[in-house]
């Protein structure tokens, strides 16, 4: 990705900014509209409940609550359950 969009996601994910969720969230919601794509549910990708307690929230949950908003379209963030954790994949 290249700046101002690597820039947001690193503010999102790692430093609690949230206001870029809600930027990401309308262009998600934007792109599915313009393709005519009106989803019954959002379903977001879990974090593995050690990483969701080290950030304090789910940033694929934030943007699809955002893009949800947008399309008028529930979400559900306790659908599926990460039960691995993994290593991050930056670095």
């Amino acid at each position: 990705y290249a700046d101002p969009v690597d820039a947001a996601l690193r503010a999102l994910k790692f430093h609690g900014d949230l206001g870029p969720a809600r930027v990401f969230g309308a262009l998600l919601a934007a792109a599915a509209a313009s393709r005519s794509l009106r989803p019954d549910l959002l379903v977001p990708v879990p974090l593995h409940p050690d990483r969701l307690h080290e950030r304090g929230y789910n940033q694929a949950a934030r943007i699809a609550r955002a893009a949800g908003a947008w399309l008028g379209c529930p979400t559900a963030p306790r659908l599926l359950e990460r039960c691995r954790s993994t290593p991050p994949q930056t670095g």
